[in-house]
């Protein structure tokens, strides 16, 4: 009951703290095998049970990413809950950024093209040219969408942001007669799935013949890129991405030559 007892206070912390749903689903996960792997009390988990836990995952061949997400769980609960410091001693595991690539405008627009459902021509529309996150925007609903602007609501961190979007109003009317769900991208029990988002990327880069794996994140990079490219200011941009720090927007910027030779040199001759 010990091990019960210390997760509600956990979830209660997290709840209190504004983490998303996924976080804390993340959270409770890995606490939770990571005491399956241990076979101890919370209380008497120390610095090395963490570290052979890490390695455990190590063995599985499993990603960094999956090891920082692991450590940042259990750093939270026993740093954070349960005012242990062994945590001090324990470094990160590194994980390198990685930035999806970007699609030229023509490749987006063939896509779009190619697409013959309207709702999923609507879909890469919306997603392209409001810059969300998928999660972001299949949780869309009619009333987030006014005259250009995108009203996100409860963001990655919890955080509410507007961003720019294509002026869309007539496929908005078309798609939200008869519709009797509030999602603008509705499933069947809510809104649309991440998995149907993906295949009908998926479909559309195949019908384009683009020989890349298309994934919904490639559309949020080429936002962005572009944005830079037509020389926006990148903290406009950053704000549009919800991005915290601007250093993620930088991962964004890519040598572009015309950009490059466009350069005026400051020795004028």
């Amino acid at each position: 009951m010990e091990f019960d007892k210390q997760f509600r206070i956990m979830h209660m912390e997290m709840k209190i703290r504004g983490f998303s749903k996924r976080t804390i689903e993340n959270y409770l996960y890995f606490n939770q095998k990571f005491l399956e792997f241990i076979q101890k009390s919370p209380r008497s988990v120390n610095n090395m049970d963490v570290r052979l836990y890490l390695e455990s995952l190590v063995d599985k061949g499993l990603k960094n990413a999956t090891l920082a997400a692991a450590y940042n769980a259990l750093k939270f609960y026993y740093y954070d809950v349960l005012g242990r410091r062994f945590f001090k001693n324990i470094k990160r595991p590194k994980v390198g950024k990685t930035i999806p690539f970007v699609l030229s405008k023509e490749e987006i627009y063939s896509m779009i093209n190619c697409t013959e459902n309207p709702k999923h021509k609507f879909f890469i529309k919306v997603l392209y040219s409001s810059g969300l996150r998928v999660s972001e925007c299949l949780k869309l609903r009619f009333k987030d969408i006014d005259k250009g602007i995108v009203f996100v609501k409860s963001g990655k961190g919890n955080k509410d942001r507007i961003s720019i979007i294509a002026k869309l109003s007539d496929e908005i009317n078309a798609i939200s007669t008869g519709n009797s769900n509030d999602y603008i991208f509705s499933g069947r029990n809510g809104h649309l799935t991440v998995r149907s988002a993906q295949m009908i990327l998926k479909k559309a880069a195949k019908r384009a013949k683009i020989n890349k794996r298309v994934y919904p994140h490639c559309l949020r990079a080429s936002f962005a890129t572009h944005l830079i490219d037509q020389g926006e200011h990148l903290g406009d941009i950053k704000e549009l991405l919800g991005h915290s720090s601007i250093r993620t927007t930088y991962g964004y910027i890519r040598p572009n030559p015309s950009r490059i030779t466009g350069i005026r040199n400051p020795l004028r001759t």
